[in-house]
């Protein structure tokens, strides 16, 4: 026989989360306070190219195609975890480093 506190107690639980899935818009810091996740990211910048900005809308409006719905940061994101330490990914960034305009060497 199941106790009737505890299954009642489930009930309120289920709801709370259902209330909270249909939400219309709450911001990721409210959520995270309802719901008691702790935030793990960082803010961070980074210098782009025009050429850059444009390869990760490029990558995001494929992601789109396939159904999902992506940000700059998880373009990025996936960008990053795809990456292996190799001589292409060397050459790169050699290439990348000749093109950047903040550092100019003497």
């Amino acid at each position: 026989m199941k106790n009737p506190a505890i299954a009642a107690r489930r009930e309120i639980n289920q709801s709370r989360t259902e209330s909270l899935r249909t939400a219309v818009k709450i911001d990721s810091f409210h959520r995270r306070k309802l719901t008691g996740q702790k935030h793990t990211g960082r803010g961070t910048n980074y210098y782009f190219t025009d050429e850059d900005r444009q390869r990760a809308r490029d990558l995001g409006a494929w992601l789109m195609s396939q159904g999902i719905r992506a940000s700059e940061s998880l373009v990025l994101k996936a960008a990053l975890r795809l990456a292996e330490p190799n001589a292409l990914f060397l050459d790169s960034a050699r290439e990348l480093m000749q093109e950047d305009r903040r550092f100019r060497r003497a």
